[in-house]
């Protein structure tokens, strides 16, 4: 039986146990049912990755996202922020698309993106998911928290810098 999946999320904090530190659920239309993201810890994983925060990952083909100890220690509206934006790449099933199969592939449409300064669309959509979700308010300061403690030097923390700024613009400028 197929269930019809709608756009009511939640995302429930764990306590600091072994296992998820989170999860967002995502309702089925009627609200009887719910399908889950969970929210896994794993600092190794998010350094293998080369991301310093958070990313969405798949394992089996389901979806879940890791982050990092720097990012629990995050105020909670700036973690609800970055997590909701990261369930904006689930929501929009940006992962399954054939331009961005790895992190590499991602990294490269990004940069493309930036050297036109512009910010990639998936991006885009996927702040406009958060922003729907918390507001632009707590959008821009999680994205103005992570822009004020990149790394500095470097051509792709130049370039991730640059997109940070452009993402900001951007948020900004969304209809309230």
């Amino acid at each position: 039986m197929d269930y019809d999946f709608g756009d009511q999320y939640l995302i429930l904090w764990q306590a600091r146990t072994p296992g998820p530190v989170a999860h967002v659920r995502n309702y089925e239309a009627t609200g009887k049912r719910y399908r889950q993201i969970p929210v896994f810890l794993d600092d190794v994983w998010i350094q293998q990755a080369r991301m310093r925060l958070l990313v969405v990952a798949y394992v089996d083909d389901n979806p879940c996202i890791i982050v990092s100890q720097a990012f629990m220690d995050l105020p909670r509206d700036l973690r609800d922020a970055g997590i909701w934006h990261e369930v904006g790449h689930v929501h929009f099933e940006h992962m399954l698309t054939t331009d961005c199969l790895d992190q590499d592939a991602l990294r490269a449409a990004r940069l493309l993106a930036i050297r036109s300064d512009r910010v990639w669309d998936k991006e885009t959509e996927a702040d406009g998911f958060a922003v729907r979700q918390v507001g632009k308010d707590a959008v821009v300061a999680f994205l103005s928290f992570v822009l004020r403690t990149r790394p500095i030097g470097g051509s792709l923390n130049d370039a991730g810098s640059r997109e940070l700024e452009l993402r900001i613009a951007t948020v900004r400028a969304l209809d309230d």
